[in-house]
């Protein structure tokens, strides 16, 4: 019997991210059209809408191939592409489910859509699909915003350095690398080795033998080697090595197989010409397990020689060891090394664990003390909790005594020196430079070192286009990891005021990478926060926040959005979403009640407990002044203010900034205190004194005015200068800054003199406008299922 496949009118279906169109018979993800040839899409469409129920292989067969005979094993080959095509994982499926013998299933939840005209129909739901999105499990994002020493490398270490080195949301096949040019004659890519025994320590040990050979290799100053989040992007994947070559921008490509019968291991590796696809030489060992150490020493010598290494001068010994002879060690160390892949908490504790027992079965195996510093300083960061501060501090301090203790095992551990650098970062800077150099010494492919490094040197103003070189040099290491365009995005807006230049890197990311959290959560920044595009704010924080719930810098972001457009209700909904509740999550909200001893108690509190965050600092700076004023409680404001200023005074009363002002809010407000407090000199000189560093940071340093808008007016207006208030009023607004926080600027009293002036009044019927215009942009949003309901349903 011949069964025609549907055809029977456009339909749409949401099936978690994707948007199946069957009328355009295209597949969409985060707005871009995935490429699906059309057997592929015609079974994507029969296991839709079948869904949730299972559909068997002749079922398949007869709706898929109408009229033709074809083989179980034609549908099994055909699963495989489009599952390569959607990046899905057949052990872990996103989209599609086997059932041994019998047939597949769509996993992800799927729904019918409306019908709609217009072009736009499909795009509609588009944001929806991502916040409905399968496996939207929360990632620890690695940042210390509440540790490093000042603005600027709080807002790059914490909301994203290492964020970035988080869970990975990939939804695309790998893409050729950035500013690809030749591929440097020696380099190499070392790919995750197959397991052909399918027993999970197996499984531990073929990703291990692969990482192992890569580290050793990495060792090696004249050879380029590509880092482990690329070249394992390839797992599991049917990729001509010629694509790999181009996306990995690589001339050789390693590769091999292991299996084993329980005694012996037979581990394969071949060496691949990345142009011409051709064996370059393949070797083949059988072995206990146990002598996994000589294997791995064996197979990075063999590359070494045939890439003509030099392995004079002791390069020889860092092309071999693993730190251990203990075999039970190391494959405790190898299956942590597993669980911290995801940088999910629960895996990460699983990790800890797992590099506690490797250190007790070899308490001198140096790599197993630094993993186990890492794992633990994650779990401190994350855990949100009101003692986090103190948690942290013990973990730093864990941390330093554990790679100390690497250290003193003696050995080039380049890994060890990196991460007492990304600890020292938190108290010496000085200090955290010397130990990232000398790790890139020890180990000159290490991508995360140089991220690292360009996150200290980014520090200092005047080092920032050594800082973005660097970051390229870890882009190029790292090609697939999208983290470090994220990152350069920070570097660009925070440093230069280049706006515009990293919203175009974000939607380049977006665009290759649509589910990637950071770079949601960064476009949701840039457009919500500085730009006053709320809108576009709450879609893309609403989408971030789905994807990773526990990220609190997404989640302030979605609240300040949501009451710069006078949402009160979806502010709190964002805000009570969360668990631990904090205190702090509650800052913005009082503000925009006016209830300053709340709120200016809460800026006290998250102050000193470490919750507060960069981006509440508006906010709580003005929350403090105002609570001052409500309380008189001047001398308490003007000690905290100070401290986080780091304004500090001569003997004749004369201020000293710390050589970049960074955001300013701190010092404008103290300018404030003292003047309320009656030190009108005081205040008049500090006030001066920021506008003049205002001035200096953002045209000698380079940094740009974007990052003064929105305190320069208040300065003025507290120096009583009413014209040049208002003209900086206007300048903020028509650059967007002036909406961010537009009902701060309503109720703040260092503009009641200028509150009356037809120019202030102006520009308040203008921001207000703005809020109408942009909250009934959300609510368009949430008809078209893009955004959630202001309040959850009951």
């Amino acid at each position: 019997m011949t069964v025609t496949p549907p055809d029977d009118g456009a339909v749409r279906y949401r099936a978690g991210d994707l948007l199946l169109d069957s009328g355009a018979a295209r597949v969409l993800r985060g707005g871009l059209e995935v490429p699906l040839a059309k057997l592929s899409f015609d079974v994507l469409r029969v296991l839709i809408e079948a869904a949730p129920n299972l559909v068997s292989l002749d079922s398949l067969m007869a709706r898929a191939w109408p009229g033709l005979v074809v083989s179980p094993e034609t549908v099994v080959q055909r699963i495989k592409l489009l599952r390569d095509a959607l990046g899905d994982d057949a052990k872990e499926p996103r989209y599609i489910a086997g059932v041994r013998g019998r047939g597949y299933r769509i996993v992800a939840p799927v729904q019918r859509l409306p019908d709609r005209d217009g072009p736009d129909a499909t795009q509609a739901a588009v944001g929806a699909a991502v916040a409905a999105a399968p496996d939207a499990a929360p990632a620890a994002k690695r940042s210390a915003w509440f540790h490093a020493p000042t603005v600027a490398l709080v807002l790059v270490l914490a909301v994203l350095a290492a964020v970035l080195a988080g869970q990975r949301w990939l939804t695309s096949a790998p893409r050729q690398a950035l500013h690809a040019t030749t591929a440097p004659p020696r380099s190499v890519a070392v790919l995750p080795f197959a397991n052909l025994t399918k027993t999970p320590s197996d499984g531990v040990l073929a990703a291990g033998i692969a990482e192992a050979v890569l580290h050793q290799l990495a060792a090696a100053p004249d050879l380029t080697v590509i880092a482990r989040t690329s070249s394992f992007e390839f797992k599991d994947r049917s990729v001509d090595a010629r694509e790999v070559g181009r996306a990995l921008n690589v001339r050789y490509l390693l590769e091999g197989s292991v299996q084993s019968d329980g005694a012996q291991l037979r581990v394969t590796a071949q060496l691949v010409d990345a142009q011409t696809g051709a064996d370059v030489w393949s070797v083949r060992f059988e072995r206990s397990p146990r002598d996994i150490f000589k294997l791995q020493d064996d197979i990075a010598l063999a590359v070494a020689r045939t890439l003509k290494l030099s392995l004079e001068g002791g390069a020889a010994e860092r092309l071999t060891g693993q730190g251990t002879a203990n075999f039970d060690a190391y494959f405790s160390f190898l299956q942590g090394r597993a669980e911290m892949a995801s940088l999910r908490l629960a895996d990460v504790s699983a990790a800890a664990s797992q590099f506690s027992h490797s250190i007790e079965l070899d308490p001198e195996f140096a790599p197993a003390y630094v993993e186990l510093a890492d794992a633990r300083l994650l779990l401190a960061e994350f855990q949100m909790s009101g003692d986090r501060r103190a948690r942290f501090a013990s973990a730093v301090q864990d941390g330093t005594q554990l790679v100390e203790r690497a250290l003193a095992l003696g050995g080039a551990n380049g890994h060890a020196y990196v991460m007492r650098g990304y600890l020292r970062a938190f108290s010496d800077l000085d200090a955290a430079e010397a130990d990232y150099r000398r790790g890139l010494e020890l180990s000159p492919n290490y991508a995360k070192g140089y991220e690292g490094l360009a996150s200290v040197l980014f520090e200092n103003p005047t080092r920032r286009d050594e800082a973005l070189t660097l970051l390229d040099r870890a882009r190029a290491l790292d090609p697939l990891e999208p983290k470090y365009d994220v990152l350069k995005s920070v570097f660009l807006q925070y440093g230069r005021s280049a706006t515009a230049e990293a919203d175009a890197i974000l939607v380049d990311v977006l665009g290759r990478h649509p589910l990637y959290q950071p770079a949601l959560m960064r476009l949701a920044t840039i457009r919500g926060a500085d730009e006053g595009r709320f809108a576009d704010g709450v879609k893309f924080g609403e989408q971030a926040l789905a994807l990773d719930p526990r990220s609190e810098w997404t989640r302030r972001v979605l609240i300040g959005a949501y009451l710069n457009i006078n949402d009160l209700i979806a502010a709190r909904r964002v805000a009570a979403a969360a668990q631990p509740a904090l205190q702090v999550r509650q800052l913005a909200i009082d503000a925009f009640l006016q209830d300053w001893r709340r709120a200016g108690q809460t800026a006290y509190a998250s102050a000193d407990d470490g919750t507060q965050m960069p981006i509440d600092v508006p906010i709580a700076t003005l929350a403090v002044r105002l609570h001052a004023r409500a309380t008189g409680e001047y001398q308490r404001a003007r000690a905290l203010l100070e401290r986080q200023s780091g304004v500090t005074w001569d003997a004749a009363g004369m201020p000293r900034l710390p050589v970049e002002i960074g955001l300013a809010d701190q010092t404008v407000a103290l300018g404030d205190v003292l003047l309320q407090s009656g030190e009108r000199e005081r205040a008049r000189r500090l006030l001066e004194a920021s506008l003049r560093d205002m001035d200096y940071v953002a045209r000698d340093l380079k940094r740009g005015e974007l990052w003064y808008l929105q305190q320069r007016p208040i300065a003025l207006a507290l120096l009583g200068d009413n014209e040049a208030a208002l003209t900086a009023l206007e300048r903020a607004t028509a650059l967007g800054a002036g909406y961010a926080h537009w009902y701060a600027i309503s109720i703040d009293p260092a503009f009641d003199a200028i509150r009356n002036a037809p120019r202030f009044k102006a520009l308040a019927v203008k921001l207000a406008a703005h809020a109408r215009d942009e909250y009934a942009a959300v609510e368009q949003l949430r008809r078209e299922h893009l955004v959630p309901a202001a309040a959850p349903p009951r």
